[in-house]
């Protein structure tokens, strides 16, 4: 096979090609060490998951009971999806979210949770 002769155009476009492709590539593992980073960093983030905790037989401990306890505890609740006997809650330590983002953040997320609540529950009720 004879080599075919390339134009100095052609040969200035695929180093360009190349050199953009390097760059791209170098994002790319910029982006996943630093979602690496962040995940890392969420992994620190301890919880507390209780699910109708059985004590004494059949009793179980109540929504309001656990929101009491953790408000107590120096907590904010700041999302909830809890309808009926399941769902999520999602409590901070009141001072570290302050702090880190302020009364506006910590009221508007409340007030988003309460409006979804409220809309599930309207719903249910219409569909029923």
């Amino acid at each position: 096979m004879r080599d075919i002769p390339r134009s100095p155009r052609i040969e200035e476009l695929r180093r360009k090609r190349q050199k953009r492709n390097l760059g791209l590539a170098f994002l790319l593992l910029l982006t996943l060490f630093l979602i690496l980073i962040g995940l890392s960093l969420l992994s620190r983030i301890r919880g507390l998951c209780i699910n109708q905790i059985e004590i004494n037989g059949n009793n179980v401990i109540k929504k309001n009971e656990i929101e009491t306890f953790m408000q107590n505890k120096g907590f904010v609740k700041i999302a909830d999806t809890v309808y009926t006997t399941a769902g999520d809650q999602f409590w901070a330590r009141k001072d570290y979210i302050l702090q880190k983002k302020g009364k506006s953040f910590v009221i508007f997320e409340q007030l988003f949770s309460t409006i979804n609540l409220y809309y599930k529950k309207v719903r249910r009720k219409l569909l029923n």
